[in-house]
């Protein structure tokens, strides 16, 4: 009896941390599957010699639905279209690229906000320099930021922004005051 009591006091404590090490894991995982997809296009267009535009499409604010594609050429695609013979359609070489919440969470779990709701910009095919500067993109402190749903005090626990400059360079990382619960990520 004493063992069963030890074991379900064990299990009782060791719950919560376990949770917040998955809400901790999806943030990672998606904040450095976001920044590997836009990589991801920025070596296509050096690779190709022709443009790679990003899309990406959000209700704004801490959206429950959105997504992020890629297109060869200046053309923006939609993200949200599922039909691939759609001209809005989202590919590369009939490969379908894009990036929806449900890649990485529940479609009722806020994860993602965007500086610009509905937006694009296009990498250059010979530096993968970023060609376009729409609404004045990058003179916002953050492309994307994810964040976790549980919060304590009133604020989340995790979360992590996605910075793009002007020369394609990529950089995660985390507020001061969430970098010791993130760790491993620069201060922004």
């Amino acid at each position: 009896m004493v063992v069963i009591v030890i074991v379900a006091i064990s299990i009782a404590l060791a719950l919560p941390s376990w949770r917040e090490s998955i809400e901790r894991r999806h943030v990672v995982s998606g904040a450095e599957q976001i920044a590997s997809f836009i990589s991801f296009a920025r070596g296509e267009a050096i690779k190709r010699g022709q443009e790679v535009t990003v899309t990406w499409q959000s209700d704004g604010g801490h959206d429950e639905d959105w997504c992020i594609g890629l297109n060869l050429g200046t053309t923006e695609c939609d993200c949200m279209e599922t039909d691939p013979t759609d001209s809005d359609f989202c590919e590369i070489d009939d490969a379908p690229q894009r990036l929806i919440q449900s890649d990485f969470v529940d479609m009722d779990f806020e994860f993602f906000h965007a500086a610009d709701n509905d937006s694009s910009f296009t990498f250059d095919p010979v530096r993968g320099l970023i060609t376009n500067n729409e609404a004045g993109l990058f003179t916002s402190s953050y492309m994307f930021y994810l964040h976790n749903d549980m919060k304590i005090s009133g604020q989340r626990l995790y979360e992590l922004q996605i910075r793009i400059n002007r020369t394609g360079r990529i950089n995660i990382c985390a507020d001061d005051d969430r970098r010791s619960t993130i760790g491993g990520y620069e201060e922004c």
